[in-house]
């Protein structure tokens, strides 16, 4: 039948991690095959336990737009051409057909166990057989199948971004990459009209399994995308180190922003992070930009521009006890029949543990003072966008985890605040 030799095409590039050729092939797979079969295909009951209370009432038609949203949302890398999570997906249907009759490595005949087996979690890599225990198979022998240990969640069940949940219900490890693992990137976002700059620093140095004492060959991408439908926007680095910073200008809706790197030595590492872009606040509004840490020495002189800012970005926000921070900001709306602002900015120890809340609560201790606070008034505005820019310290300030925060308050009573995570760390002999 044509919808099965579209279907074998579409396994065989994926195989050959032609992903791009894949997703046109597995689509016009989908289009000529019965509906039936169609609406196996599509069903993503099998791989997520929380999919919207509707979705099993839904027709499979009804459907499309619920699974267009979680495939997009699934695609491990945008980095990677295709959606390499969609057609491993259709793979492992075609797999199963193929399977239909034959007596599995499982030892057992194939069947819908072992399909719902296949669809979540892929072929196994392997398979052990041990006689020495017993087995319901009737040869008296136990078979353990074996996956890639390296697989990971990329569904999005039940949060954005989570790769490594507790007992995962489906799992994928992309082949052309020895593992993927989670990136903390900084990513600030700045206004422009009704569009955005976004600016995301990396340092993949500090990431889980990053190739160390060989040369690495660093591929980047900073990728904002609004909808499923909607063409990437791309910032791309090749050949870059392990630290670095991409900035892009975006349509001021909301999406999804993914920080991505490839990392090449004697193995390719993946990385990944993703947020998602805030809707743009209106431009008549006040307003105050995300914060963005910058390196400093003792006698750089400060940006007085986002231009002059982006070259000058942090890795991330993890900051060695002790060092001075640079940080740069903009507000917005100063300038609309507006007198100046007070503002105001405070860095206050948090995440306490157990025993220091019980101690809050019991009266025995009080709460964490801020380690850093200033307050000073800022003059009207004569331009849209204000910058602002200064330098901090943390004397004497211990490891833990911070909240920086921005207030901004205009004299007639309008205000806006921003705050960002920072994680102090001891400082490295």
């Amino acid at each position: 039948e044509r919808w099965w030799c579209l279907a074998l095409t579409g396994y065989a590039h994926h195989a050959a991690q032609a992903f791009a050729a894949a997703d046109p092939a597995f689509d016009a797979a989908l289009r000529d095959m019965p509906r039936e079969e169609r609406c196996r295909w599509t069903d993503l009951s099998p791989l997520m336990e929380r999919l919207p209370a509707s979705y099993r009432q839904e027709s499979c038609e009804e459907r499309a737009g619920t699974e267009r949203l979680v495939w997009w949302l699934a695609d491990p890398l945008y980095l990677v051409p295709g959606n390499e999570r969609r057609t491993e997906h259709y793979a492992r249907h075609v797999m199963n057909r193929m399977q239909a009759g034959a007596r599995s490595g499982y030892g057992l005949r194939w069947g819908d166990d072992l399909r719902e087996l296949l669809l979540r979690y892929g072929w196994p890599i392997g398979f052990t057989r041990n006689e020495s225990r017993r087995s319901i198979d009737a040869t008296g022998t136990s078979v353990t199948a074996h996956h890639d240990p390296v697989s990971r969640r990329f569904l999005p069940d039940p949060e954005l971004g989570e790769l490594d949940p507790d007992r995962p219900r489906s799992s994928y490890a992309p082949p052309y990459a020895a593992s993927v693992e989670e990136l903390e990137p900084q990513i600030a976002v700045f206004r422009r009209g009704d569009s955005a700059v976004v600016v995301a620093g990396y340092d993949l140095s500090r990431a889980p399994r990053f190739p160390s004492g060989v040369p690495v060959r660093v591929e980047a991408a900073l990728v904002v995308v609004a909808d499923p439908q909607a063409e990437p926007i791309v910032a791309r680095q090749h050949g870059s180190g392990p630290v670095d910073v991409l900035a892009l200008i975006s349509p001021g809706q909301p999406g999804l922003i993914s920080v991505e790197a490839l990392a090449r030595a004697d193995t390719i590492r993946a990385y990944r992070a993703r947020e998602r872009l805030p809707v743009a606040q209106p431009p008549n509004e006040i307003g105050v930009s995300d914060p963005l840490l910058l390196r400093v020495g003792d006698e750089d002189s400060l940006p007085v521009s986002l231009e002059d800012a982006i070259p000058e970005a942090r890795g991330s926000a993890r900051i060695p006890s002790g060092q001075r921070l640079g940080l740069f900001w903009e507000m917005y709306g100063l300038d609309r029949h507006r007198v100046g602002a007070t503002v105001s900015l405070t860095v206050t120890k948090t995440g306490a543990g157990f025993l220091r809340r019980a101690a809050e609560w019991a009266g025995l201790a009080g709460k964490y003072r801020p380690s850093v606070r200033l307050s000073w008034v800022e003059p009207p505005a004569t331009h849209r966008v204000h910058p602002r820019s200064l330098v901090i310290t943390f004397p004497e300030t211990s490891p833990g985890t911070y909240v920086l925060e921005i207030a901004a308050r205009s004299a007639d009573g309008a205000t806006a605040s921003v705050r960002r995570v920072l994680t102090i760390e001891e400082r490295r002999e």
